[in-house]
């Protein structure tokens, strides 16, 4: 997924314009200043970066530009994937970041990635982590994930208010994780009718929330691990504690074999090594979807 942020509402024409160049990319959320973009699900083999540098200066040049915005920034979550897919697909993008000023657009790339991502990348090519700034995102406290709320809603001149106890009661569901936050709000955005979300429709659009969240994240973390690394999450998932031993988890004999596989489960993000042979999830709420999923 990538978005693009001009800081204000985009001209028609020029979402009309986005729409039509863009094709087998599906648009969502245009017209209130930010807007996200998904590709289609037809697989292509190779990421078209000479058209996407010619594209995003014929976009400044002819309409951007011409609007009087100063600045667009890109944001590209999930660059690991990339990576997977394309190889030396990361070279390519930093090659078309850095072209792009010589043609006078002012474009800003932010990509997003697990912990590891800039060693993988530093492995690949150097010059690339020096291309970028990093910063790392923890899980936000109450203050926190209320600025991350509110803001937006601010920004995009929405008149919908979220009452106190509904943002207390998504911190406390997502435990301030800002990929779930987003997901919870985006939700209750789309089926809020009136002016306030509170806790009646909260608790009306919670079930839904959990629906999605199976279906576009838990189930897609589930569906790219092994059989026996889905028998470890299962093991640990059944622990009571969210943090549990090796030991709590390696059965009688298999030890290196599970020490393995936790090493790949890490290596996918999806088990947080928390310190010398202690494991947990990396979200409760991924524990739950285990704990509902492994009973069936």
């Amino acid at each position: 997924m990538f978005k693009l942020h001009a800081g204000k509402q985009l001209p028609k024409n020029i979402t009309n314009k986005l729409r039509e160049e863009i094709g087998n990319w599906r648009i969502r959320a245009l017209g209130i200043g930010p807007f996200t973009v998904e590709r289609g699900t037809e697989a292509i083999p190779k990421i078209p970066f000479i058209q996407l540098q010619s594209y995003l200066i014929e976009l400044w040049k002819d309409y951007l530009a011409k609007e009087g915005i100063e600045c667009v920034v890109i944001v590209i979550d999930d660059i690991h994937l990339l990576l997977d897919a394309v190889k030396g697909g990361i070279l390519d993008l930093r090659s078309v970041f850095q072209a792009l000023p010589r043609y006078g657009c002012n474009y800003q790339l932010i990509i997003t990635g697990p912990k590891t991502l800039f060693g993988e990348i530093r492995e690949l090519a150097e010059p690339v982590v020096r291309f970028f700034s990093t910063y790392e995102i923890d899980c936000m406290n109450l203050d926190e994930t209320k600025e991350m709320i509110t803001f937006p809603l601010k920004k995009a001149g929405s008149q919908i208010r979220v009452t106190h106890d509904v943002i207390e009661r998504i911190h406390e569901k997502t435990k301030g994780h800002p990929y779930f936050i987003a997901f919870f709000m985006q939700i209750l955005v789309e089926e809020c009718k009136g002016n306030e979300i509170d806790t009646s429709l909260y608790d009306r659009v919670l079930p839904e929330i959990t629906r999605e969240l199976e279906t576009q994240k838990f189930e897609k973390d589930v569906g790219m691990v092994s059989e026996g690394e889905r028998g470890v999450l299962s093991r640990i998932a059944r622990q009571p504690e969210e943090e549990v031993s090796f030991t709590d988890i390696s059965p009688p004999g298999k030890k290196s074999l599970t020490s393995k596989m936790l090493d790949r489960l890490v290596e996918k993000n999806l088990v947080i090594k928390s310190g010398r042979g202690r494991y947990r999830l990396y979200h409760p709420l991924f524990k739950e979807h285990l704990n509902i999923r492994f009973k069936e």
